[in-house]
């Protein structure tokens, strides 16, 4: 199995979240793809203030619909994702000039960027068999690129223990 993790240790990445509740499976084929976006809320969209300028913001650039879907994401447990990790279940010999589906990673994009524009670095990562590619859901801008052959993924997000705790508590399910 192969690990891609960049520029953090385990523990102190792994110090303030909590294991993932659920796990998604994905499969892509004939030419599917999933456009650029982050999986998680960035920090500066938390809060009521954070939260207006994000949906004014989404608004402006993605229309009604995009608006929509940011205001769904910023009230929904995406705001406590803080980590991402995607085990590939395809076959060893996948080849991403041959079989497409590549996870496209944009780094050091500007925070305002949802499409890739800003990015100082591109890196194509394909989803051989077996592969974990842990990354900031907050951070990181990513897509899928077209899959040619069937695709599998399974991904888990790690959460913030203080926005899921929060989020209790506010609901009533925790009380001092």
């Amino acid at each position: 199995m192969q690990f891609v993790l960049a520029e953090h240790t385990a523990s102190s990445v792994f110090a303030n979240v909590l294991p993932p509740a659920a796990a998604m499976l994905s499969l892509y084929q004939d030419g599917a793809a999933y456009a650029a976006h982050r999986d998680g809320v960035r920090a500066s969209h938390r809060g009521a203030r954070g939260f207006a300028a994000a949906v004014a913001r989404a608004l402006w650039t993605r229309g009604g619909a995009g608006a929509l879907v940011e205001a769904a994401n910023l009230g929904s447990q995406v705001a406590q994702r803080e980590y991402t990790a995607i085990l590939y279940l395809n076959a060893e010999d996948w080849c991403a000039r041959r079989d497409g589906g590549a996870l496209r990673i944009f780094g050091g994009c500007d925070e305002d960027d949802d499409a890739g524009g800003s990015a100082t670095d591109v890196e194509d990562i394909a989803p051989v068999g077996g592969r974990l590619v842990v990354f900031d859901s907050r951070a990181i801008l990513h897509e899928v690129l077209p899959a040619t052959r069937v695709r599998l993924a399974m991904t888990a997000w790690l959460l913030n223990e203080e926005a899921v705790l929060g989020e209790r508590t506010a609901a009533g399910l925790i009380t001092d």
